[in-house]
């Protein structure tokens, strides 16, 4: 597609701890010319779906090595913790 083409965001949408990147709807008013057509026509599906495969797993990993982290500081804490006249290992 032509730089000038006649596009429009229509609709940006709030992504939840994503505020730096930016997704939205966008609205092309002109015909798209054949040899800008990225695969089929309404095949756009199956590129999404390709292309957020590698995105879902970015998307998990963030909140899994927080997890581990927390576990890990907590498991720090329990070993030096002294409760009820005894580690807190030993309950």
């Amino acid at each position: 597609m032509d730089r000038d083409a006649d596009v429009e965001v229509a609709e940006e949408y709030e992504l939840m701890g994503r505020r730096g990147v930016g997704a939205a709807r966008i609205v092309f008013w002109e015909e798209v010319p054949e040899a800008a057509v990225l695969g089929k026509v309404d095949g756009g599906t199956a590129v999404f779906n390709t292309i957020m495969v590698s995105e879902r797993l970015t998307s998990a990993s963030n909140p899994l090595g927080m997890a581990r982290a927390a576990l890990e500081i907590a498991v720090r804490y329990a070993d030096r913790r002294q409760a009820f006249g005894g580690g807190m290992k030993q309950l």
